[in-house]
Order: C-alpha cells, then structure tokens, then sequence
C-alpha cells in the first residue's frame, strides 16, 4: 500500500479490544497515518485535552462510556473533535444516531472493515481540510469586504454605484450629505441621470464604455453647490451591456466660488490698469507736448531754473513709478491667476520623473542664473505618482525664491531626496539671507512678501502656490533657516 505524505492530523483510535486496536493501528500506519490509542473514553478525553487537527476513530461501547457520551462530554468542554464512528454488526440505529451528532463517516466491523479503513480516513481528512480552507477563504473576503466598506464609508468625496437606468444602487456618507439626505433608503428612490444630467458627447463616450468626467451644479435648499463628477464603467451583464456604473462626487463649490471671486477681482484690475494705462498715455502726451515747446519753456522760465529742474524730476520719477506700478500690478495679476488655477485643470496623478521636472525647472530659469552666476546641483531624484505639470510649477518657484533672495555671494542651490515608508521628502539648500523664525509660517500664507523694504521683487504668491500644490496632493512644506545663513525648504509627497 502506498503511504501518505503530509497528513493534516494525528488520528487517535479508541477500541476497547487492544488486540483489534493494535491491528487498526498499524494498518493506519502503514498507510502512512500518524496515530494514538485509546482503550478507554476517560483515557481519549486525557489525550485530546488541549490537541488540535485530531480525528477520532471510535468505538461505540468502551468500558467506561459510551461514544455518544464521550462526544457530549467533549462538546460541553468546548471540544469540537470530528469522529468516525465504528460499530458492530445490527447497530445501524446507532450509527444513524451518531450521525446526528456530526459523526463524519461510520464504518460496520464486519470482515472488510480493516481494508476500508484507511480510505474512509483519507477521505474524512481531505473533506476537513477542504472545509479549513472554505473557511479560512470566507474569513479573508470577510476582512477584505470590511475593510473595503471602511473606505467606501470614510472616503472625504461621494461614491455611488447606479444601474443602466440611472437608479441609485449604493452610495456613502460623503454622497448622502451632497444630496442633503441621512438615509440610503431615501437615496434610492433618486435617479442619478435626472439629479445630474450629463452632457450629450460625454454621455456617449460612457456608453462606449470609456470613463467620463464633467463639471454639474446641484440645486438644494441651502442654494446651488458646483460638483466635479468622474464615472466608470462597473459591470456588464449576461447579454453584454453595461449595468453598473461607479461614479465619484466631489463639492468643489468652494473652490468655485474662490475662482469667480479671483476672476472678478482679475476683471477690476484690468479695468484699472486700462484707465491706469489712459492716464499715462496723457501724461505722455502732455510731456511729449512739453519737450516740444522746451526752448520756449526755458525761456520763459529762465529766471526760475531751480524750479524746471525740480518738475524734470519730478516728472522722470513720476513716469518711472507708474511704468514700476504697472508692470508690479501685471505681475501681480498673472501670478493671482496662476495661483487660482493650481487644483482646477489638473491631470490626474501619474507616474512623474522628477529629475526631468527638475531639469525643466533649471531650464526656464537660465536667464537669471547666468545673471546672478548660481550653481545649481542636485543628488539623484525618484520617480513619484503626482501631478507633472504642478510638480514643474512647485519645483520653479522654490528654485527662484532661492536665487532670488541671495546674500552678497552668488546662490549656491541643492535639491535632494529622502523617502521613509509613507513618504517622499524632497530639500531645497541655498545660502541666501536666511528667514527670522517669527515668520517661518507666515511665508506660506498668500501675499507675505516680506523683503520688498530690503531691494528684492516678489509678489507674496510664490510660497502660498507651492503650499496649495502640495495640500493637493494630500503633502506638506516646511523651511529650516537661520535669518542671514541660508534656508532649507522641505517639501514631503505621500506614496502612492
């Protein structure tokens, strides 16, 4: 007989005739089975105490009890133990019974009795293996549908899930405070194609199966919310068309609002500049007008030179100041859309190199490194999942706050890397002024310019734009600085 391998459990035979237990024994052995034996129920009960993976081949009458007792007994204790019974000739009726109790398999000692035995455990041994790993499957998808559900519920933006015709089949709690609604009950009698009627061409673009996302307003009692709506294709049925969808809902009415209150305040200073550039235009004219006539000028104020000479420069300084005023306010202008525009057309995250974000960034600021003779180095930079075009404007603003607010020696910039196990932390080193600690914070904040008494140019944005970059991809910026010895601007991305 072939003997097995890698059995999952001891069997423990209980046989209350030693000479016929013997003989079950070694046949089991020789089958390549690890065994016990038992002559008594008080004796199994003593062995199975704190075992595991055993299978019970048992007698029915033993001296001391029955099998059925040493069943109930082991139950009682919390002892699951599965079991085949054996039993004599005519003991159907017992057998029956036994089976009732969970027996496994029941065997008659008639003359093949032994023969049979050791396939009857073979088979008993492989069935409890195969409910282990049911059971240990089930427990894992259990777990994996927990900890899913725990996403779905936790996630900050809406999911839903809805039907071909638009039923709304499931949807968390960031989904039901878009709607207004406390109850997936009452979100089920919605339609999400009514509540959100999406546009005719991203519609077919869905329907091919192909992932759409689109701008929505939704109108509640408190007024209209902007929504910014992404969705996918989720299932398809038997006869090959789409039946689910999954779609993500985010409330950007916030930022939306924050985008038209910059548009009109971009609209008002480009009405002022208009009326701003009218006046110079005049006063050009006037001065044109005035050097035309300035020998007339000269000689007619001959006695009073002191004066023209005082309006000359005056004049100069005037012009001068308000070109300075308009090209500040330009300035101003373009970084205040740059800045509002940081979140709103942004690709999704993907797989970024930053050692060419950072080699662009070197490249578009050439002109003022020539001029200022920086030397810029760099370690080697990782590969991250962020958004490029954002990553390129974080990396060009950082590198000219450190060219621009340099001491009396040329810049001297580093840019580095670490990661640890949850993040990307990147440094920027230079040798520049330095920053006071009182105002470490406040850099970051829009419009903190803080050396434009000390000779340097900015516009207070620069900072403010790295930080929101950087709170959209769920990351952080610090600085390090002594004021007058250099800064270290840290900036830290997530994995992902």
């Amino acid at each position: 007989m072939v003997a097995e391998k890698n059995c999952s459990c001891k069997v423990l035979v209980v046989e209350d005739d030693e000479l016929l237990c013997d003989l079950i024994v070694k046949n089991l052995q020789r089958a390549g089975f690890q065994t016990e034996k038992a002559y008594t129920g008080s004796e199994a009960i003593a062995l199975l105490t704190d075992k595991q993976n055993v299978l019970l081949i048992l007698d029915y009458q033993l001296p001391d009890m029955t099998g059925k007792q040493l069943i109930e007994s082991l139950s009682q204790n919390q002892n699951q133990v599965p079991f085949i019974i054996m039993t004599g000739q005519g003991d159907v009726k017992v057998a029956v019974d036994m089976m009732k109790h969970n027996a496994r398999d029941y065997l008659v000692k008639d003359v093949n009795f032994i023969d049979l035995l050791p396939t009857a455990v073979r088979q008993t041994i492989d069935q409890l293996d195969i409910e282990k790993r049911l059971a240990e499957a089930e427990g894992s998808l259990r777990e994996s549908e927990e900890e899913f559900r725990g996403i779905f519920e936790k996630s900050p933006i809406g999911i839903a899930v809805f039907d071909s015709d638009g039923n709304i089949i499931d949807a968390n709690k960031s989904c039901l405070s878009i709607y207004g609604g406390s109850d997936i009950s009452i979100l089920k009698q919605r339609n999400f194609l009514k509540d959100f009627d999406i546009p005719e061409d991203v519609r077919d673009k869905l329907n091919k199966g192909q992932m759409i996302r689109y701008g929505a307003t939704f109108h509640k009692e408190t007024g209209v919310i902007y929504l910014d709506i992404s969705v996918t294709p989720l299932g398809i049925d038997s006869v090959g068309s789409l039946s689910k969808y999954l779609v993500h809902i985010q409330d950007v009415t916030e930022r939306k609002n924050a985008e038209l209150l910059l548009q009109k305040m971009r609209d008002e200073l480009e009405i002022k500049v208009k009326e701003r550039t009218v006046q110079l235009a005049k006063v050009n004219e006037e001065l044109l007008h005035e050097i035309s006539d300035r020998k007339e000028v000269e000689r007619k104020l001959a006695s009073n030179n002191a004066e023209l000479q005082l309006f000359a420069e005056v004049s100069s300084e005037l012009v001068s100041n308000t070109v300075e005023n308009a090209n500040r306010m330009s300035a101003l202008l373009n970084a205040l859309l740059n800045y509002s525009q940081i979140g709103m057309e942004s690709d999704y995250f993907q797989i970024t190199d930053c050692k060419i974000i950072f080699d662009n960034a070197v490249s578009e600021h050439k002109l003022i490194i020539d001029e200022t003779k920086a030397v810029i180095t760099n370690d080697p930079l990782p590969v991250i999942t962020a958004d490029n075009i954002q990553m390129k404007i974080l990396f060009q603003n950082l590198i000219e706050n450190a060219i621009k607010f340099h001491s009396d020696e040329p810049p001297c910039i580093h840019v580095s890397s670490e990661q640890n196990d949850d993040e990307w932390i990147f440094s920027i080193r230079d040798n520049g002024i330095g920053v006071a600690p009182e105002y470490k914070d406040l850099i970051f904040t829009i419009f903190s310019s803080l050396q434009n008494g000390e000779g340097y140019s900015g516009t207070g944005i620069g900072l403010a734009t790295c930080k929101k970059i950087l709170d959209g991809h769920s990351g952080r910026i610090w600085v390090e600085s002594q004021h007058g010895k250099g800064s270290t601007f840290y900036f830290a991305i997530p994995k992902r």
